[in-house]
């Protein structure tokens, strides 16, 4: 079970799944460090609980079953991604370049209204675009999305 730490690390931090009691602690900075690795196969592991999500709803009226698999997949990952978009477009726009400004922006719990156009323009866009795979049935595509969203971010970690 020890051997499986990073990836319970990697799913405890890029996923709402209940996998906390699997995290042994203290948690090894070794442990902590490898569990980037893990972060494309917490995406695959999102992707297939999304395209399942979407295979259920493949009755429904494409923009519904769209919505609804954004819902959990949002779900299913915190909308941790949400809430980093929404604080760096606050930061961008009322931090004025200054960092210190931009850091006391960016932990402010409460969304500016750039932030929320922000939040707006990219789910309708995702909403968009899996109305679109929805309506063909593009499970691959569903899977592979989380899978590479995961990849880039384990890579820039990694530089």
């Amino acid at each position: 079970m020890k051997r499986l730490q990073p990836f319970w690390l990697a799913c405890a931090l890029l996923t709402t799944l209940p996998v906390g009691p699997l995290v042994h602690t203290p948690v090894a900075s070794r442990d902590s460090g490898r569990s980037v690795v893990c972060y494309p196969l917490v995406g695959l592991l999102i992707g297939l609980l999304v395209a399942l999500a979407a295979g259920l709803l493949a009755g429904a009226h494409a923009g519904l079953a769209a919505v609804l698999t954004l819902a959990v997949w949002a779900a299913l990952s915190g909308a941790l991604h949400l809430d980093g978009l929404a604080d760096c477009t606050d930061a961008w726009f009322a931090g004025h370049r200054d960092p210190e400004r931009c850091l006391a922006v960016m932990r402010d719990p409460a969304a500016g209204p750039m932030a929320v156009v922000a939040l707006v323009l990219l789910l309708l866009t995702k909403a968009t675009a899996l109305t679109v795979l929805v309506g063909t049935g593009d499970a691959l595509a569903l899977v592979a999305a989380p899978v590479l969203a995961r990849s880039g971010a384990a890579v820039l970690m990694a530089t």
